[in-house]
């Protein structure tokens, strides 16, 4: 039996949607404007963030920026020259359906986000990642769900660009997200930082300084990726031995910082996980970015961001203690991957102190340039660019 709420909330959305319907057959598009989200409007991030700064930074006086957010999870301190909307609000549709360019991190969900394309738009599906090693999409679909497969599908037919920075991911994206558009190589945005050296020193020294640490400390992300069921005993690691592992490896005082995937932000007590000294929660941190260039080393378990290390040249561990039994599965043998994998804390400790950092370089640089055939430059955010001058 189906709930008043339910009910209700049926009633509310499909009143929006007849209402941005509308909107979307009286209003004229506008050719500067752009339309941006990510992460379900929650998070001012990722490629559609790497986008609208190298456009407010090298383009400022071509393009109206808007940027939608949820109610209570707009940024502080946004760039002022970005028009925030709130998400339903009546210049939240206005926005959308007079701009040129619909740039999203994720999938669109037409009963979400009450975007459908229309006649003169641009929908760009930028993705959140790039290289996988979980499975997605069409390779997971009976994990994902009917009413999932089904928004995917339709959601690729209306992009009309993807973006992938090598053969491979250009494959994944051919192979298993029902798109059959165009897709523009050597070009993930948000990647471009990865190769400004002076961001990546400032970010060291800036996180060090507002977390309140000592410049000498070394950081330790821990970056786990999520289960359907939300379940946290997955992400324990008893902190009270890795972490002096870890400083005596790198006689350094050690600081770890705990980043869930953003599919689990909206958990409010994670205290089982972080209830340690020296271990802090940067889960609701709208980006992650500044913090992967803090970090010294990654923990983590099957989250593309082990990839993101092998650009930066980073050391990653792999921690994963239900690799049997995951209920995504995988692309690789996880043995097959540069990073030292662990099954346990016994063997997470093993892997450290028995690391060698020639070795690690010499097998992700292998694994960079002979399997995952990287295509990046630093030049993503002006290979976009252009390709919306031209479009």
């Amino acid at each position: 039996m189906i709930s008043i709420k339910h009910q209700l909330n049926r009633i509310k959305r499909l009143f929006l949607y007849t209402e941005a319907m509308i909107i979307r057959s009286i209003y004229p598009i506008n050719k500067k404007r752009i339309f941006m989200s990510s992460f379900g409007s929650r998070k001012y991030a990722c490629n559609p963030r790497a986008i609208t700064e190298y456009l407010l930074t090298n383009h400022s006086d071509e393009y109206e920026i808007y940027w939608a957010f949820e109610k209570g999870f707009v940024p502080k301190n946004m760039d002022k020259r970005i028009r925030v909307v709130l998400k339903y609000s009546l210049d939240y549709f206005i926005a959308m359906y007079t701009s040129k360019f619909v740039i999203r991190n994720s999938r669109n969900n037409r009963m979400d986000s009450m975007f459908k394309k229309k006649k003169g738009q641009k929908y760009i599906m930028t993705w959140h990642s790039s290289i996988r090693l979980k499975k997605i999409e069409s390779d997971a679909a009976e994990q994902l769900g009917k009413r999932y497969v089904k928004r995917a599908k339709e959601d690729s037919l209306m992009c009309d660009l993807m973006l992938s920075n090598s053969k491979m991911f250009t494959n994944q994206l051919r192979n298993s997200f029902w798109y059959k558009g165009d897709i523009l190589e050597n070009c993930i945005p948000r990647n471009c930082i990865y190769y400004d050296e002076k961001r990546k020193k400032e970010s060291y020294v800036n996180i060090r300084k507002s977390m309140g640490f000592s410049q000498n400390d070394k950081i330790i992300l821990y970056a786990p990726t999520f289960r359907n069921n939300r379940n946290l005993k997955y992400y324990k690691i008893n902190w009270n031995k890795i972490i002096p592992t870890f400083e005596k490896v790198l006689n350094s005082k050690v600081k770890v910082l705990v980043r869930l995937h953003p599919n689990m932000s909206n958990i409010e007590d994670i205290s089982s996980i972080t209830n340690f000294n020296n271990v802090y929660n940067i889960t609701q941190e709208p980006d992650i970015t500044n913090f992967m260039f803090a970090a010294d080393i990654m923990v983590s378990d099957y989250t593309s961001a082990m990839f993101d290390f092998v650009i930066l040249g980073k050391p990653c561990f792999i921690y994963a203690i239900d690799k049997d039994e995951y209920d995504r599965g995988f692309y690789w043998n996880l043995n097959e991957l540069p990073f030292p994998l662990a099954n346990n804390i016994d063997d997470l400790v093993k892997n450290i102190t028995e690391f060698n950092i020639d070795n690690y370089n010499k097998e992700t640089i292998r694994f960079r340039d002979n399997i995952w055939g990287l295509k990046e430059d630093g030049k993503a955010c002006e290979i976009f660019y252009n390709w919306m001058k031209n479009n």
